[in-house]
């Protein structure tokens, strides 16, 4: 029989559970499977309590967040009206799922409003996610406002659970080293998450051995987007300002790995969703290409959505099939744009380039 956490603990002053957790949380780095017990009624209390009486303003929104009485509040993806093929047009009814990496839990709060039994793993409380040394950043400072960054984002998470009155569990700590009593789950879920990690397969690794039927992987297009080329990109765009971007990974790299991991029945949709550049609210929202991989333990084990099966194509809009196919085009041709710069030919040929260049600037 599945429990839900109970209401909050009446006596323990809000200060005083934030104290309680911090104090909790603090060893957690030097020290091997410390973060046992998350999962009781009375330290999800706690944990809510911890959160209680939050503000918008305390409150960091990743993802557009919909309340009731009209309350929106805005994040720097809008996934609404795109749910299902950003979760791979899995049925999720009657699932427990382990959501990785939950962010502001619109998706959290989604899969929980279609039946699925939801506990969410995020980073522990007061760690800075991981970040690539770059010599054009200031690493320390990106690693102090990423903690802030992690703090405030997981503040909006509590505060749309208290919204939507919500039974989801939280689960903190290392993404690398799972707490051993997190238990067994019907699906996990990794949504645009992977790309920011170090190591992508470890924390499949860890997903998979708690997973008995399905992982969903969610990640940005990236070419080649066949699912027998396994290509993975390093720190994508070179962009000095984003150290929090590791990986570019194409659907073939995370269908392998899904394989290896014994979760070979894969299916592959792709699809639109809306962002704000530098999840800035002063950029428009536009569209940006994703791809869903979803690997399963062996055939029929999830329903699908729409009468969906492992090759069988989704209708899309002829706007946002014209939007996808653009996409792919353009990943495509900047791969094929990279594989020539770093051919032989493209270096010997430089000093020809270099003087048309000059010309070029010279006769106007």
């Amino acid at each position: 029989m599945r429990t839900h956490p109970s209401a909050p603990i009446p006596d323990v002053k809000v200060d005083h559970a934030r104290e309680c957790i911090e104090k909790f949380y603090k060893p957690a780095l030097p020290r091997k499977h410390p973060l046992t017990g998350q999962l009781t009624n009375e330290f999800q209390s706690l944990l809510s309590q911890a959160h209680a009486d939050l503000t918008p303003g305390e409150c960091y929104f990743y993802h557009t967040m919909e309340f009731s009485a009209g309350e929106v509040s805005q994040g720097g993806w809008d996934f609404r009206g795109g749910e299902d093929k950003y979760l791979g047009f899995v049925d999720f009814q009657g699932q427990k799922v382990l959501e990785f990496g939950p962010a502001s839990g619109f998706f959290s709060f989604y899969l929980e409003s279609k039946g699925a039994e939801i506990v969410c793993f995020d980073i522990a409380v007061g760690a800075p996610p991981e970040q690539l040394s770059l010599p054009e950043v200031d690493l320390a400072a990106y690693l102090e406002s990423g903690a802030k960054i992690a703090k405030d984002t997981r503040n909006s998470w509590w505060y749309a659970h208290a919204k939507y009155n919500s039974k989801a569990k939280a689960v903190y700590g290392n993404i690398y080293d799972l707490p051993p009593d997190l238990g067994r789950y019907d699906v996990s879920t990794f949504g645009c998450i992977l790309l920011h990690l170090s190591n992508p397969f470890a924390v499949l690794s860890q997903a998979a051995a708690v997973t008995d039927k399905a992982i969903v992987v969610t990640e940005l297009v990236k070419a080649p987007l066949d699912l027998e080329s396994s290509y993975i990109e390093f720190h994508p765009g070179d962009r000095p300002r984003s150290p929090g971007n590791w990986w570019g990974l194409s659907p073939g790299s995370v269908a392998k790995m899904l394989t290896i991991l014994g979760f070979p029945e894969i299916s592959l949709n792709y699809h639109a969703q809306k962002h704000r550049i530098d999840h800035d609210q002063a950029n428009p929202l536009i569209d940006v290409p994703l791809f869903t991989v979803v690997g399963e333990k062996s055939k029929y084990l999830l329903k699908r959505l729409n009468a969906r099966t492992s090759n069988l194509e989704i209708q899309k809009s002829p706007d946002e099939q014209s939007l996808i196919d653009a996409a792919i085009r353009n990943e495509i041709l900047q791969h094929e744009i990279e594989a020539l710069r770093s051919s032989t030919s493209w270096r010997l040929t430089q000093p020809i380039r270099t003087v048309a260049d000059a010309l070029k600037r010279w006769f106007g």
